[in-house]
């Protein structure tokens, strides 16, 4: 087989097949959002997913070795969005912690209104998977807590001499804030984005108060 009938067989419409097997598995996570986001992962299965993203279900398994390996795909892709929205937030913000803190608390609740199949995804599908306990800690608790913690550093290093551990705070404040848009959500987002800020702000201030007292 001469190079040239090589290069033909790799390539088709001036794409390579890694680069279709890549578009393919963007795809199918795309479309696995869509099901799962709205329809819930139990009742997620191949066929939907591949008819949502028109694709035979023989490619599902070239990129997936099951339901819970493409759920573990879409719930990465949508908190490493989530963590960029809030970095971006806290980035932009006036440098004082109360201000950073705002503008994440804004980034955080306006990202899960705007985008419904991700806050089901992220805040309640998560647990009707066979996930990696550790790993979900991390990724959806321990990443953040770690944010909360780098904006809160200067009331924590007032204390560092206490028996405050500043990473038990920012955990509880992640927790908080979580266990709000879960409500928020389930309630089919009854009161508004500045509600929300504001009664999570309640929980920031009264801690930084009592820290900074």
């Amino acid at each position: 087989m001469t190079a040239n009938k090589r290069l033909k067989q790799r390539q088709y419409g001036g794409q390579s097949m890694e680069k279709r097997r890549t578009d393919r598995r963007l795809k199918l996570v795309a479309a696995a959002k869509v099901v799962m986001g709205e329809q819930g992962f139990q009742a997620a299965t191949v066929k939907k997913i591949c008819s949502e993203a028109q694709l035979t279900e023989r490619y599902f398994y070239e990129s997936f070795e099951n339901l819970d390996d493409l759920f573990n795909a879409v719930y990465d892709t949508e908190i490493d969005r989530l963590r960029e929205s809030l970095l971006k937030a806290i980035t932009d913000a006036a440098p004082e912690p109360e201000a950073m803190a705002r503008k994440g608390l804004e980034a955080l609740f306006g990202f899960f209104k705007q985008d419904p199949q991700a806050a089901r995804i992220v805040l309640i599908e998560i647990y009707s998977t066979q996930q990696d306990l550790m790993r979900l800690y991390k990724r959806g608790v321990q990443d953040f807590a770690e944010l909360i913690r780098i904006v809160l550093d200067r009331q924590f290093k007032q204390v560092k001499k206490s028996s405050i551990d500043p990473a038990l705070i920012a955990t509880a404040l992640v927790g908080a804030a979580t266990q709000l848009a879960v409500r928020w959500y389930l309630s089919g987002y009854e009161q508004s984005e500045a509600v929300m800020v504001e009664n999570c702000m309640l929980v920031i201030t009264a801690m930084s108060d009592k820290l900074t007292a």
